[in-house]
């Protein structure tokens, strides 16, 4: 086969089933983050001597700087074993060479598009934590109860921080890696083949950002991760540039972290965690900033308009 049949297939995976995309999406996930990332855990687990079952049980608000660096490397093997690597293994797999284009990553995005993405997210603030309390209004069995105290300890136990290094790990881990990881995933491939499926751009955002909210298993932040999960939707299918929502996504983690850590080292009074719900009319405000600021990308976009 000569090189210009070999860059023809190379550069004809638009053709490709979406449907067969998303299979081979599950299975990477499945084969690479739960079969190899959890041997790999299990031995991280093994060499600690600890437990695989009480991997998420050990670690309490006096655990050692090492039981939390530990816990953050078995979650960094998570994220790269199902998010990460998979994505990219996917896309190679469709497109070859081109997995960077097929992913929406090659281009350099408008630094622009960039700020008013960030913008956009801490103008949402509002309405997140009003649709949180929303969502808490929704009665759970006691068994998602549980599963979200669980959740929130061990959160909150693994952004304890005796110094600097810790909180660049911890804004690494929360806030970038998931950044790329999940976008790569929800965005560069999910939203992107189920728009193919449908033909209907609005509809596959919202479908891959409740599919995006379900993934988390956090059921008292279902509304608000969704509504996240749109804008970041959005933000792609405005630009056509993965770039985008991975920045805005990876801001929005890591500017959480670094005000956790404010706030426990006393520099700033403000916890996001005890923040009450906002009233009605201030979420309304919040719905028309993001609103104008998204005018801001699609007006003068030119992919937006492909």
């Amino acid at each position: 086969m000569n090189d210009l049949e070999n860059l023809s297939k190379e550069t004809n995976y638009e053709t490709k089933s979406p449907w067969v995309a998303l299979l081979i999406t599950m299975v990477n996930m499945l084969v690479l983050g739960v079969m190899i990332g959890t041997g790999l855990i299990f031995l991280l687990a093994l060499a600690k001597g600890i437990p695989v079952q009480e991997i998420q049980s050990f670690l309490t608000e006096n655990s050692s700087v090492s039981d939390r660096n530990f816990l953050r490397n078995t979650l960094l093997i998570q994220h790269l074993t199902l998010f990460i690597l998979p994505a990219l293994l996917t896309a190679y797999i469709v497109a070859k060479r081109k997995y960077l284009t097929y992913l929406h990553l090659d281009k350099i995005p408008l630094l622009r598009n960039i700020f008013v993405g960030i913008g956009i997210f801490l103008a949402s603030f509002p309405l997140i934590q009003y649709s949180y309390s929303i969502n808490k209004l929704i009665p759970l069995p006691d068994w998602a109860m549980n599963m979200e105290d669980a959740t929130g300890e061990l959160i909150n136990n693994l952004l304890i921080t005796t110094g600097p290094m810790e909180l660049i790990f911890n804004v690494f881990l929360i806030g970038i890696i998931p950044g790329i990881g999940e976008e790569l995933i929800f965005r560069g491939l999910i939203q992107r083949n189920i728009r193919k499926l449908i033909a209907n751009p609005l509809a596959a955002i919202w479908i891959t950002a409740i599919i995006f909210s379900a993934f988390h298993f956090q059921f008292q932040g279902f509304i608000p991760r969704m509504l996240l999960g749109a804008l970041l939707g959005y933000l792609y299918y405005w630009t056509n540039n993965l770039w985008v929502p991975i920045i805005a996504h990876a801001f929005n983690n890591g500017i959480q972290v670094i005000m956790q850590y404010l706030y426990s080292e006393e520099i700033s009074s403000v916890n996001i965690d005890d923040i009450e719900s906002v009233p009605v009319w201030v979420a309304l405000i919040s719905v028309g900033v993001i609103f104008f600021l998204s005018t801001l990308i699609f007006r003068n976009t030119e992919e937006f308009r492909r």
